[in-house]
């Protein structure tokens, strides 16, 4: 298979991998906030938040680092993937043994759950780490499969769970054992990619080795932990200052938020490896044309995605969610405010690993951090669910300038363009929204399309130029 179609073809599996969460995050968010209710479906939001705040210190950063690395040295794959595993199951057992003494005196179903999240952040801790592998040598179907497989057999579990009304025990051990599947299909294909295992038996840890991936790693995972924290603050904030309803309002729409950044996750992988070999050939010309072509690209699509989220909030969130969470709707829109800046991010950090420069990534996202809990305390008193979206799209416009000031060379530009793509069809998806209830959205909604499409052309975000570039780009790929 010739370049072309290897990076069609795992952009496509990629995509598939992740279109699949989104479809099964929607179906088991809108079945468990119909059986669960607001109270109960708030602890399950704290208790996955805990998971996903917790998974890169569970992963130690090792993943991203593996990619660049055995893109570069193969041999050294089977090292790698047992230093990341070890250091996989240490830290899980770590984390348990943190919540357990944190949550002392608590009754033994409430310990389960602890165990149950631990439990489940580990194996997907080691799923990434073997998965490392296939990313690199860009076979991304073997990706893909498993988290097929995963996907669907979490959402049968649920569905099974919610029929025979089990607690939510039962529904965090489905996420275990889904996880778990995922993790042995994962490692008996790349390991038929690359047979690993066998020389695993037989290597010796270095320890200055070790050292030294351990010194960016955890730099890495630092900056993971401090985007969770940035995801999932507004969550515990909320839980403790309005209680679980609360929480549940923000948290259900915001679970379907972050699904629809599976269009950026679905470029990292194939960008890291790209990325990482412009900046090691200093192909500085190169790497510019590329990156704001690709970053253009992302912002054209961040355009019409805020503007059709923001306009069909009331219509598709009490649908997926129930009546019960009406007031998401709002929520929903607020949020879709920073989808431009999420998802250009996501492209940041892409450049900032490859270029070596993830200690910026962790100044950066700590102030991020500490303004989204500044602006939290401010607003959840005032006005709630609403107050703790606006926190989020604030912080993530804040962290977006900064990675924009630290890149302003490579990409000149961008953040002008970026503040009026969010203005723009923020504004236009939240007038076509106030037509909802009168019954001219469809017309309203069109009109609401043509002046998106019109401001693209406005912004320079399409052109006869850009357009060429990304068939060069797509003809013959900078690898």
């Amino acid at each position: 298979m010739d370049k072309t179609k290897r990076l069609l073809a795992n952009l496509t599996f990629t995509f598939v991998a992740r279109a699949a969460e989104l479809l099964a995050g929607l179906l088991i968010i809108g079945m468990l906030t119909r059986y669960l209710g607001l109270d109960e479906f708030g602890r399950y939001s704290v208790l996955m938040a805990v998971c996903w705040v917790t998974l890169p210190f569970l992963n130690m950063g090792f993943p991203k680092i593996f990619v660049r690395e055995i893109a570069q040295r193969k041999k050294k794959a089977p090292t790698y993937i047992l230093i990341g595993w070890t250091w996989n199951i240490l830290m899980t057992l770590v984390l348990f043994f943190i919540l357990l003494s944190i949550h002392l005196g608590y009754e033994f179903e409430q310990i389960a759950a602890l165990l149950l999240i631990s439990l489940t952040g580990g194996i997907m801790a080691m799923t990434q780490t073997a998965g490392s592998l296939s990313i690199a040598f860009q076979y991304m179907h073997y990706e893909t499969i498993p988290a097929l497989i995963s996907m669907t057999v979490l959402t049968v579990l649920i569905a099974v769970g919610i029929y025979f009304q089990q607690g939510l025990n039962v529904i965090l051990s489905a996420y275990a054992a889904a996880y778990l599947i995922g993790l042995v299909l994962t490692v008996k294909l790349t390991n038929k990619l690359f047979p690993y295992l066998q020389k695993i038996k037989r290597i010796t840890l270095s320890r200055n080795e070790t050292k030294k991936l351990l010194k960016e790693s955890l730099q890495i995972a630092l900056f993971q932990i401090l985007v969770q924290l940035h995801l999932y603050l507004s969550v515990f904030l909320l839980k403790a200052m309005a209680g679980n309803a609360a929480a549940a309002l923000f948290q259900a729409p915001f679970r379907i938020f972050t699904r629809v950044q599976i269009i950026p996750m679905t470029c990292i992988p194939v960008l890291l490896p790209i990325f990482s070999k412009l900046f090691f050939a200093e192909k500085n010309e190169e790497l510019r044309r590329t990156s704001e072509t690709l970053f253009k690209s992302m912002l054209l699509i961040c355009l019409l995605l805020t503007f059709y989220a923001a306009s069909l909030a009331d219509l598709f969130i009490p649908l997926i969610l129930g009546s019960d969470f009406q007031a998401s709707a709002q929520v929903f829109r607020v949020l879709s405010f920073s989808i431009s800046f999420f998802f250009l991010n996501t492209m940041f950090n892409a450049l900032f690993i490859a270029s070596k420069k993830t200690a910026l990534t962790v100044w950066i996202q700590s102030g991020g951090v500490f303004f989204c809990i500044l602006i939290n305390f401010v607003l959840i008193p005032v006005s709630g669910t609403i107050g703790s979206s606006w926190a989020i799209v604030i912080s993530g416009g804040i962290i977006f300038l900064a990675n924009c000031f630290f890149f302003r060379k490579l990409l000149p530009g961008i953040p002008v363009k970026t503040l009026l793509t969010v203005i723009i069809s923020g504004a236009v998806g939240s007038l076509v929204a106030l037509q909802t209830q009168e019954g001219a959205l469809p017309l309203s909604l069109f009109l609401g399309t043509v002046v998106c499409l019109l401001s693209i052309f406005a912004l320079r975000l399409v052109s006869g130029k850009d357009i060429k570039a990304i068939y060069t780009i797509v003809k013959q790929p900078p690898i």
